[in-house]
């Protein structure tokens, strides 16, 4: 069963990627905190991707789910934006979160190792996943009970 609430996002840094409908990536970004900033983005809806402030805008409603990455590293603001910059390349998303890349990240980056460790990180299955509660994905849930009502159903009359 899908867990609807935030308990089970860290309250580590990391990366997120909010993914639509059709399950491509339509956001990435990184937090100190990621509860709070998933919080951000889809409960309290006051981040500047959501409210319309920045050029392109996110709609919380249509996130299906969340993934989550986490490392040792992400503990230090510089590797931590170093991996969004690897994650935007793995992971293309429709719109990022950062504009201008700091100088600690762009050095960062170019280190081999760490750009193989990161890439294989976004790669491989995520720290967690999220599910907002959201219509749609309510909507689905309650198509997937029918289906499974139904199933029932069809077992017992047999």
């Amino acid at each position: 069963m899908i867990d609807f609430s935030l308990r089970p996002i860290p309250k580590d840094p990391g990366i997120s990627a909010m993914y639509d409908r059709n399950e491509e990536v339509a956001y990435v970004g990184l937090s100190k905190n990621l509860r709070g900033r998933i919080e951000q983005h889809i409960v309290r809806r006051d981040s500047s991707v959501t409210t319309e402030v920045s050029a392109t805008v996110l709609n919380p409603d249509k996130i299906k789910y969340i993934h989550w990455w986490l490392h040792k590293l992400f503990s230090d603001k510089g590797p931590l934006e170093a991996a969004e910059i690897v994650a935007f390349e793995v992971l293309n998303p429709s719109l990022g979160s950062r504009g201008k890349v700091p100088n600690r990240a762009k050095t960062i980056v170019t280190d081999r190792q760490f750009r193989d460790d990161m890439t294989s990180l976004f790669r491989g299955k995520p720290a967690g996943v999220f599910h907002p509660k959201t219509f749609d994905n309510l909507a689905d849930l309650v198509l997937e009970l029918h289906k499974r009502v139904s199933e029932l159903e069809k077992q017992l009359r047999t």
